[in-house]
């Protein structure tokens, strides 16, 4: 099978992000409707994620207090049809994750209510924060049900509610958090995405929330 460059580069792009993957993070930086069947689109973000009413009760050997970063983030959708939309994301320089959402209501409407349920899978490392604490390490999932209304053809607001799990590898442990993300899309194929998401862990006992804005733009149509 013969691949066009542009096919190409999305290739290569995939195989680079899927061989550095590291940790998933709060932010989604996309909308309920697809792409479109064989387009595809990139993003590149700056987000800071911090920690809101942390308190004391930290779970021993995994960090000694909460986690705050800022960092890139470059993001690639594929629409495999026109309902179903299938992602990677990196973080630099610690996170990364596989994506996928179901477009149920709005499909192939370019303006109007968009609703698409999806599931985002991620490993997570995350440095040490003084010499005698430890590195956490977990598998991550959300699960994000975006509702996005498109005011017209380039102006989006997205409600993105979420459920996540994390799975700690190093320790015994499981966290539960719920939370989810708001976004304001401005532009059609080239545009911003301004994000804000926010979260409660169950087990921490803190808030987790995530800034951010994205710059997105086409990657070529792959078939």
């Amino acid at each position: 099978m013969h691949l066009s460059n542009s096919s190409k580069r999305i290739v290569l792009l995939c195989a680079a992000l899927m061989s550095t993957i590291g940790c998933a993070s709060l932010s989604n930086f996309k909308t309920a409707k697809p792409v479109g069947k064989g387009n595809t689109e990139g993003a590149f973000a700056v987000s800071h994620v911090a920690t809101m009413n942390s308190k004391d009760s930290l779970v021993p050997g995994l960090m000694e207090e909460p986690p705050e970063f800022t960092f890139f983030e470059l993001q690639g959708t594929l629409g495999v049809t026109e309902k179903l939309d299938v992602g990677l994301k990196y973080t630099f320089p610690l996170s990364g994750a596989v994506d996928a959402k179901y477009c149920l209501v709005g499909a192939g409407k370019e303006k109007g209510l968009f609703f698409s349920p999806g599931l985002k899978i991620g490993y997570t490392s995350l440095p040490d924060t003084d010499e005698d604490s430890t590195e956490s390490r977990r598998i991550e999932f959300f699960v994000p049900m975006y509702l996005s209304v498109y005011f017209n053809e380039l102006i989006s607001l997205s409600l993105i509610p979420s459920y996540s799990g994390r799975f700690y590898t190093e320790a015994s442990g499981y966290s539960n958090l719920l939370g989810g993300s708001v976004n304001f899309k401005i532009g059609r194929k080239v545009g911003v995405i301004a994000e804000y998401s926010l979260y409660h862990n169950f087990d921490m006992e803190w808030n987790e929330y995530q800034a951010g804005a994205a710059l997105f733009f086409p990657l070529g149509k792959l078939f």
